[in-house]
């Protein structure tokens, strides 16, 4: 979202959450299986496509954390799948580049065949996220990039998908680590990668959507040398997080009455299914637990692309049985796939980068979510958020994880900072940058670029769409046109 963790999805996705415990006793739990990476990446490219997606029995992902160098199951799922169509490689790197002694880490990198093999003006392709691989999104992009005649270079992000993954140890050690996994570390990777392919010289054009403009943000930052151009799409920068926070939530609760007002009869779906699942009845998984009604609102999820509209309309209609009561063996489904599989998908690492990258010191651990502070500036500007039909924060206040308190070891902050890109575009003003915001995306929504689009001005090119969501980085035309026009 972002599902940028507490900004998440899979962009995809766009992969978020902010925990704290439930703290109920005498509960009812229900074992549920967590999808596997493979399985959340097919649904998070399947919701951003608009492609038909039912929620279905998981297989579930391997219990043991992975060694170096040993390939995912979602990694020989990729490779088998395009392993014939792209060309690919790994690049060492160490994994903290402040530090000459830092253990090595490899990143995977890949592009098209087909792809001209001059790399004559190419595009470098980050993801959302954060901690989600890049197979989703180029199973969405592939095509148009080839019908464009574009040169996409795409890469796994440090710890995801076919490159090292991240460090797993449920330590202070381990969280510290994971800093070394955010943006700016990810900007040095391309950047090496950058001049593996294509030279020093020869720079190319950053291109991303939700976590993966964030990237970009840092790339204009950090490495603008390296740059013909810069595309961001559903990705903006404020100073206040909370108002970040608080603005992303009353945006769902527009894009939400836009839902109802195409499906009416889904709004009387939610809350039947509301009044019958208790407070006391728990979902757990190997890493999570939820207690309540609050997975339903998971659902923001999918109201995040506004292509995958239908495929909301259609799992809501299974929540309830013929007789009006709860599917218990759907629901299963439905808390597995959208609460453990996105909001909860690599919760450690996506916790840990949010925290570096957004986080408000000093951290208030008995508030990981921050939706208690979002909630009273709801209040105190006449909301009533718990009485929404769909609110984000019973997802993300409603998760607990063995981590939670160990999200206090994060202490050194490199937070996003306008006047840093701002002063870095002064600095090179033949560096284009196109930032593009859909008036339907409730995951970074219009409301949150007006700070970052003022103070910027006229050093970038700001566009908004009127009917796209969190897919508009592929299904508007216009982002298209510039990215071709960016070659000439």
């Amino acid at each position: 979202m972002h599902l940028h963790s507490l900004k998440p999805l899979a962009g995809l996705l766009f992969s978020v959450l902010w925990l704290s415990s439930c703290g109920q006793q005498d509960v009812s739990n229900v074992k549920v299986i967590r999808p596997s990476q493979e399985e959340t990446s097919a649904l998070v490219a399947d919701l951003a496509a608009g492609r038909p997606h039912e929620l279905r029995a998981p297989t579930g992902g391997p219990s043991t954390p992975l060694t170096p160098g040993q390939m995912s199951a979602e990694c020989r799922s990729f490779l088998s799948m395009y392993g014939n169509t792209i060309k690919h490689d790994w690049i060492e790197v160490p994994e903290s580049w402040d530090d000459a002694k830092s253990p090595k880490i490899k990143v995977f990198y890949y592009y098209r065949k087909d792809t001209d093999s001059s790399f004559k003006d190419p595009v470098v392709f980050f993801n959302g996220g954060p901690a989600g691989s890049s197979h989703s999104s180029y199973s969405v992009l592939q095509g148009a990039a080839s019908q464009h005649n574009l040169s996409f270079v795409y890469l796994d992000q440090r710890g995801t998908g076919c490159s090292d993954g991240y460090p797993v140890e449920v330590t202070a050690t381990g969280m510290k680590r994971l800093q070394q996994y955010a943006s700016r570390s990810i900007v040095r990777d391309a950047e090496a990668i950058r001049v593996k392919l294509l030279g020093e010289k020869q720079r190319w054009h950053s291109f991303g959507q939700s976590y993966g403009g964030y990237i970009t943000h840092r790339y204009v930052e950090e490495a603008p040398q390296g740059l013909t151009g810069a595309f961001a799409h559903g990705s903006s920068l404020m100073a206040d997080t909370i108002e970040w926070i608080t603005l992303r939530l009353l945006s769902q609760k527009r894009i939400v009455e836009e839902y109802f007002a195409k499906y009416p009869g889904d709004r009387d779906i939610i809350t039947k299914a509301r009044s019958q699942i208790s407070d006391k009845k728990c979902f757990t998984d190997e890493e999570s637990t939820i207690c309540g009604s609050g997975v339903l609102d998971a659902a923001v999820i999918l109201l995040a692309f506004r292509n995958s509209w239908p495929t909301l309309h259609s799992n809501l209609s299974r929540i309830l049985d013929s007789n009006g009561r709860i599917n218990e063996a759907f629901l299963e489904r439905w808390v597995s796939q959208l609460v453990f599989g996105v909001f909860a998908n690599n919760a450690m690492p996506a916790s840990a980068i949010w925290e570096t990258e957004n986080g408000i010191d000093p951290f208030d651990a008995t508030d990981i979510s921050y939706c208690h502070r979002v909630t009273q500036r709801l209040v105190e500007r006449g909301e009533k958020p718990d009485t929404w039909d769909l609110n984000e924060c019973r997802v993300l206040g409603g998760l607990k994880s063995p981590f939670d308190r160990l999200i206090g070891a994060i202490e050194k902050r490199d937070t996003f900072n306008l006047q840093n890109v701002e002063q870095s575009l002064s600095k090179h003003a033949e560096l284009p940058f196109h930032l593009y915001a859909g008036e339907m995306d409730p995951v970074v929504p219009i409301e949150t670029f007006t700070e970052e689009v003022k103070q910027l001005g006229e050093r970038i090119r700001f566009t908004q769409f009127p009917t796209s969501g969190h897919e508009g980085f592929y299904t508007e035309k216009q982002v298209w046109k510039d990215l071709v026009d960016g070659h000439k």
